[in-house]
Formats: C-alpha cells, sequence, structure tokens
C-alpha cells in the first residue's frame, strides 16, 4: 500500500513538475474524471482505508519496524558523511570552475587580439602586395625598360586584387594609387596598338608577339584582331579602289590612260600583297605564341564569328582571305559599271591577270597548302574575264572593217593585183592582232584562252567567208579585173596565214581541245579559198598549154634524116611562148608559198603528161621525129621545174622506148616508169597504117580522146580500148587471109594484160 501511494505521489509530482504542465489541460483531466466533491470522498475514503491498513501493518511488523527504524538511524548517519564530502568536492568543483572562466576569459581575449592582428596584417600583406605591383607596374613602363607584357600582368594582378578585396578601398596609399591605375589600360592598349602596328609594317614577330600578349592578358585580343583585319581589308579596299578608278580625259590621251591604269593596278596589287603579307604574319604569330597565363595558342582566344556556320571551320587566315577576295571582286565589278574603267580594264587584262598570278606566285611561297586561295584569287577576275572575249571579237572586227575598207576599188582608183601600203599596213595589224590576242591570254594562262581563241577563230572566218564572196573562182568568165582582184586577196591570205600559222602551236596545250580543231579547220578554210584565188588563172593557163599541146598532132614527125642541128616543133616554141608571157605577167606578182608551189607543180605535172600521153599517139613516128620529141621533152622539162620526179622519169622512160626493139620491151627494168596505155599507145603507132589507134577506131579527136582519157583512168579500160583496134585489126587480116600479123600484134596482146596486171599491183601496194 505504501509502494502505492509512493507511486501515486510520484506520479502527481510528475505531472506538476513538468517543464511542459498545462494547467488548463490538467484541470481538464480532472474534469473529465469526475466531480471534485466525488474524487475528494473517494481521496478521503482510501486515506482511511490506508490508515487502517497501516495501523494493522505496524502492529504486526513492529519488531521489524523497530529494527528497520535502528537501520534508519545508522544509514542517516553515512547520509550526514556523505552530505559533508559532497560539500567538499562542490567547494572543490566551484573553486576548479573559477579557475577555468578566468582562463578561457583571458583565452577568448588574447584570441580576439590575435584576430585582429591577423586580419590587420592580412590587409597590410595585400596593400603592400599591392604597393609591390604598382612599383613594378611603374617600372615595367619606365622609359628605357619598358615589358608592356609583364606590365599587362601585373595590371592584370593589381585589377583582381582590388576587385578580391573591397576593404582596400578606404585605404589613402591605394586609393592614391588607383586613380593613376585607371590610367594605365588606355597607356598599355595605345603602346601594344602601336606596337602591333610596327611590328607588322617592319615584319617584326617579336613586336607583334608583345603586343598580342598585352591584348590576351587584357582580354581584348578578339576585338583587336578583328579590328585589325578589318583595317588590312580597308587599306586593301582603298588601293583598289584608287586603282580602278580612270579620270575623265580627251579621247587622244586613251593610251597613256591605260598606261597610268596599268602602273596602280601594279601598285595595288603591291599594297595587297602588304597586307597579305601582315594578316599571314598576325595569324602565324598568334598560332606559335603561347597566352601568358594559361599557355593556350592565342589563336585558340580568337573565335571565328558564330553567325556564319561556315566561318566556324575556317581559320582567321582563311576568313580574312575570303574577305579579300570578295572585296577585290566586287570593286572590280563596279569598275566595270565605269565606260572608261570598263575598257581600261578589258584592253589591258591579260597584263592585269598576270599581276594576279604573280602575286598569287608571290603568296603561295609562304603557305605550303594555298591551292584553293589561289583559285579563290583569281577567281576575282571573272566578270572582266567573261566579257573579254567579246572585247576582242570587237576589236578585231573593228580592224577587219578597216581592212576591207583599204581594199574596196573606187573610181578614183580600179581594181589593184596586190594591196596598197595602206591596206597592208591594216591587214597585218589585223592579224597581229589575232595572234596578240591569243598570245596574251595563253602567256598569262588564262582560263579565258580557249574563248579568246574562238572570237579570233570567228572573227577568221568572217573575213574568209567574205574573201570567198569577193573572188571568182570560174575560170571561163574571170575577167581581167577578177583575176587581179583574185591576185589582191592572194597577197592578203598569204599575208595572214604567215602570221596566223603561230597561233596552233599556241593552242597545243589549251583547255579545250575542241578549239585546236576550230582552228585547224579555219586554217584549211583559208588554204582552201587562197586556192581558189590562184585556180583560175592556173587552170585557164593549163587550158592555153593543153590546146597548144595538142597541136603537135598537125606536125609532121616521120623521116629518117638525122638534123644537122637541134631543132624545136612549133608546137614547142608556142608552149615555150606562152609559158613565158604567164611567168612575166602573173607567176612573178605571186608570193611564194606551198599554194602556189602546188598549183605550180600540178600544172607542170599536167603539162609533161599530156606531153607523154600525146607523143605516144603519134604516128607515123621517124627517126628525125623521135629526135626532134627528145629536144622538145628536155625543153619542156626545163621549162617545167616543178615537175615531180617520177613524170620527169616517165619522160626519159618514153625516150628510151623510143628507141626499143619490141622483144626488149618486156624485160626492160623501166617498164613500169610509163602507164601500160602509153606502151601500148605507141606500140600501135609502130604497128600498119590499118591497125588504127583507139581515138581513130573510134571516129573522134584527139581532143576527145584526150578527155576520154582524163575521165576514165583505170588502165584496164583503156586496154579494152586498145584490144577492141586490135581485134578489129585481126579481122581485117583474117579476112584478107593473111597468112601472118604484124610483127607488133603479138607483143601487145602478150604485153596488154601482163602491164595491166602488173599495175593493178602497184596501185594496191600504193594504196
Amino acid at each position: 500500500l505504501c509502494c502505492v501511494f509512493f507511486l501515486l505521489l510520484l506520479f502527481l509530482c510528475s505531472v506538476f513538475a513538468t517543464t511542459k504542465f498545462d494547467r488548463a489541460a490538467c484541470v481538464g483531466t480532472v474534469v473529465a474524471a469526475g466531480t471534485v466533491r466525488e474524487t475528494l470522498a473517494g481521496l478521503s475514503q482510501a486515506l482511511t482505508q490506508i490508515e487502517e491498513a497501516i495501523a494493522a501493518k505496524v502492529g504486526d511488523n513492529y519488531d521489524q519496524l523497530l529494527e528497520v527504524a535502528g537501520q534508519v538511524g545508522e544509514q542517516g548517519a553515512c547520509f550526514g558523511q556523505t552530505n559533508e564530502a559532497v560539500r567538499v568536492l562542490e567547494d572543490e568543483i566551484n573553486g576548479i570552475h573559477s579557475a577555468v572562466e578566468d582562463s578561457y576569459l583571458k583565452i577568448k581575449s588574447r584570441a580576439t587580439q590575435a584576430s585582429r592582428m591577423h586580419t590587420a596584417a592580412s590587409l597590410l600583406q595585400k596593400v603592400m602586395r599591392f604597393s609591390h605591383l604598382a612599383q613594378k607596374l611603374k617600372q615595367n613602363l619606365q622609359e628605357g625598360t619598358q615589358d608592356y607584357a609583364k606590365a599587362a600582368i601585373c595590371r592584370n594582378e593589381i585589377e583582381t586584387l582590388l576587385k578580391e578585396n573591397k576593404e582596400l578601398s578606404g585605404i589613402a596609399l591605394v586609393e592614391h594609387e588607383v586613380s593613376w591605375f585607371n590610367k594605365v589600360a588606355d597607356t598599355l592598349e595605345v603602346a601594344a596598338t602601336l606596337h602591333l602596328k610596327q611590328g607588322l609594317e617592319l615584319q617584326n614577330h617579336s613586336s607583334i608577339a608583345k603586343a598580342l600578349e598585352v591584348f590576351a592578358i587584357m582580354s581584348t585580343l578578339p576585338d583587336k584582331v578583328s579590328s585589325t583585319m578589318t583595317n588590312i581589308l580597308g587599306r586593301v579596299s582603298l588601293a583598289m579602289g584608287t586603282a580602278l578608278y580612270v579620270q575623265e580625259g580627251r579621247a587622244e590621251d586613251r593610251a597613256a590612260d591605260r598606261v597610268t591604269f596599268i602602273g596602280h593596278v601594279s601598285q595595288a596589287m603591291e599594297d595587297v600583297h602588304a597586307a597579305c603579307v601582315q594578316a599571314w604574319s598576325l595569324c602565324s604569330v598568334l598560332q606559335r605564341t603561347p597566352h601568358p597565363l594559361t599557355h593556350v595558342p592565342l589563336s585558340d582566344c580568337v573565335p571565328t564569328p558564330a553567325s556564319s556556320s561556315l566561318a566556324q571551320s575556317l581559320t582567321i587566315l582563311q576568313l580574312f582571305w575570303r574577305n579579300m577576295c570578295k572585296l577585290i571582286s566586287d570593286k572590280i565589278t563596279d569598275a566595270l559599271n565605269s565606260r572608261l574603267c570598263c575598257a581600261c580594264l578589258l584592253a589591258e587584262f591579260p597584263r592585269i591577270y598576270r599581276m594576279f598570278q604573280d602575286l598569287a606566285a608571290r603568296l603561295a611561297r609562304m603557305c605550303s597548302t594555298f591551292d584553293e586561295e589561289k583559285q579563290l584569287f583569281l577567281g576575282c577576275t571573272a566578270n572582266v574575264e567573261a566579257a573579254y572575249p567579246k572585247f576582242v571579237y570587237g576589236r578585231l572586227l573593228e580592224l577587219h572593217n578597216v581592212f576591207f575598207s583599204a581594199i574596196s576599188p573606187t573610181p578614183s582608183q580600179p581594181q589593184l593585183s596586190a594591196p596598197s601600203k595602206q591596206a597592208a599596213d591594216a591587214l597585218q595589224a589585223f592579224a597581229q592582232g589575232a595572234v596578240g590576242e591569243i598570245d596574251a591570254v595563253k602567256a598569262c594562262d588564262s582560263p579565258a584562252a580557249a574563248a579568246v581563241a574562238h572570237s579570233v577563230a570567228s572573227i577568221t572566218k568572217m573575213y574568209l567567208v567574205k574573201t570567198r564572196e569577193l573572188i571568182s573562182d570560174d575560170p571561163e568568165s574571170a575577167s581581167q579585173q577578177a583575176l587581179n582582184q583574185n591576185t589582191l586577196h592572194f597577197h592578203c591570205l598569204i599575208q595572214v596565214q604567215a602570221v596566223l600559222a603561230p597561233i596552233e602551236a599556241l593552242l597545243v596545250t589549251a583547255p579545250a581541245a575542241g578549239v585546236v580543231d576550230e582552228w585547224r579547220s579555219t586554217l584549211r578554210l583559208l588554204v582552201d579559198i587562197a586556192e581558189r584565188c590562184v585556180a583560175p588563172v592556173f587552170a585557164k593557163h593549163r587550158k592555153a598549154l593543153e590546146i597548144t599541146m595538142l597541136r603537135m598532132h598537125g606536125e609532121d614527125f616521120s623521116g629518117d634524116t638525122i638534123p644537122a642541128n637541134e631543132e624545136h616543133s612549133d608546137f614547142m616554141l608556142a608552149i615555150d611562148q606562152h609559158v613565158c608571157t604567164f611567168r612575166n605577167q602573173y607567176l612573178c606578182r605571186l608570193p611564194p608559198c606551198p599554194i602556189v608551189s602546188r598549183q605550180l607543180t600540178a600544172l607542170c605535172a599536167r603539162v609533161v603528161e599530156l606531153f607523154i600521153r600525146n607523143a605516144a599517139l603519134l604516128r607515123p613516128l621517124g627517126t628525125r621525129g623521135k629526135l626532134r620529141l627528145a629536144n622538145d621533152m628536155a625543153h619542156l622539162i626545163r621549162l617545167m621545174p616543178k615537175t615531180p620526179a617520177a613524170v620527169a622519169k616517165a619522160a626519159q622512160s618514153l625516150r628510151q622506148l623510143f628507141h626499143m626493139e619490141l622483144n626488149e620491151i618486156e624485160s626492160w627494168r623501166e617498164v613500169h616508169a610509163l602507164l601500160p596505155s602509153v606502151i601500148m599507145h605507141h606500140l600501135l603507132g609502130r604497128g600498119p597504117a590499118e591497125m588504127l589507134s583507139p581515138h581513130t577506131f573510134a571516129k573522134i579527136s584527139v581532143a576527145q580522146f584526150n578527155e576520154w582519157l582524163d575521165s576514165h583512168t583505170d588502165e584496164e579500160q583503156r586496154w579494152e580500148q586498145v584490144k577492141t583496134s586490135l581485134d578489129a585489126y585481126a579481122e581485117q587480116v583474117n579476112r584478107r587471109g593473111d597468112k601472118s600479123f604484124a610483127e607488133v600484134y603479138p607483143v601487145l596482146l602478150h604485153l596488154g594484160p601482163k602491164l595491166v596486171k602488173w599495175w593493178k599491183q602497184q596501185r594496191g601496194a600504193a594504196v
């Protein structure tokens, strides 16, 4: 029961002793448990019961209680001793507490002092650092020992120090130096800019590197590189703008204007070269120089503009090169809108393009990979290059018209057979202009070479077509005036051919293979028209010689008496006179050239071949006639110096044939030098009168038979004509009942097919 009471009391005490005692909650609990009176009544009853229980228990356990009371007395004595010990302990603890508290307060005071001393020392150290950096900055900026890179590093450190330590702002020493420090940035900027400018001008990479280091330390490198490149492009723009300006002047000063223009362009190329060298030097130093603080290349600190997706993959130098080429191209395009400047650009395009090539070659020596940049740079002249062929065509057309105006006959000046000095000069200017245009663009290796060659070929074809319209190529209807005009144009064509001959060699390495073929066709057209110019007079002369040659059939070549002196036939004397007239009146006026040589060779071959053919048809032919024909033949060969060797050999072989026996002909070594028809016609002449020649048997004239022979060149057809005549002879002999044929008959029957077979074999081998 005591224990229960004690627990209840302990509970109540614990409720009221708690720090979280809530009066309202306690009251509420009590109220909830019942009314106060009921509670008190219950408590009173409980107390009565407890007292009764205690009294009963005390009586029952009196001895034990006495024993417990004695023990309580002993415990009370022990408790007193314990209280005394606790008191002593408390006194000692209080003494220790007092000693510790005093020491703590002293330590706390000293720690506060030490902290304040440390703060003051740290601030003093920063002030000393600031003062040291300021002094070092002044030393680096001092005349004679200037080092702007180190000065920039000092300034950067001071700026960082001031930003990280705001407490320095109230110190007089710092405030005094800050006003000067704020001006140092401008001083370094101006000095570094001056060093950069001087380094670029003098190509002093050391000065450029120091200036760039200053800008990198001051975090202005990207802006400074951009502004420097802009300034370089500005100088290029100014140089090209000055070069591509032509001042209005008098018309007669155009040549002088072009000379001045070329001088300005040459100077502009030097300025562009200097600008490119400066840009290359700047970019080269950027790549080789490390950042003084981060040690990365300075080029990595200058990003390309992010606005262009293409520019992100370009280096600074490539971006500069593209901008410069675009600037130059725009300047040239603007210059083409000016009449005078456009005329100068087009007139001097080959020289200007050569300047661009030379500059590209000079710049290529500074860079190992320059192919793409070179093509981009040469492409700046693309607009001029596209307009140049048309300009060349117009310039040559003007010279073409001047020439035809000079050779046109007037009432006061009839048609000449040779060009006048004015016409010759105009023609020379036209031809040399054509060659000069191709040579100029070829020398500068311009892509416009093919287009220019096409323009020259076109204007040359125009000249040839107009010449072909003016000449007369009909020998029958050609008057003397027409022949003179032909001769005039022949002179001009030969002169043009001589001047234009080197063009084919110039175009061998042309970029377009079709240009060479076009030019070759142009030259072939020129030769064809030139041959048409002289063909009528040669045809007219050949016709006259043929008519004169046929007069031999009206002369007597019989008889066996040998003349005392060398004599010539009448027809040969007429031929001699005609050849001399032709040579003196016409041939001497023609310039020596392959065309005349070919025409003359063809004429000589024709006349000698006609002589051989008709001499073989002569009958009867005696010893005196043979000797006279030999003399005529030798004289004819002298008159015809251009006779081909094969034809001359045939003439000599015919002379031998005249004196050969029938049985010697088959084994004769020179039998193949003559046509089978010539041998057969001559052998027919050795036969009796009833063995008729083919033209006599066909009842046609000698002239008609010659025309038939010209149209039937196959020896087998000619042998058929001879065979027909032989068959007619044999039929007559058989009809008369003669016992034998003429001695020449079996020889002809045997040799005819054999000679034709040999001729076919030779012709097949030649083919």
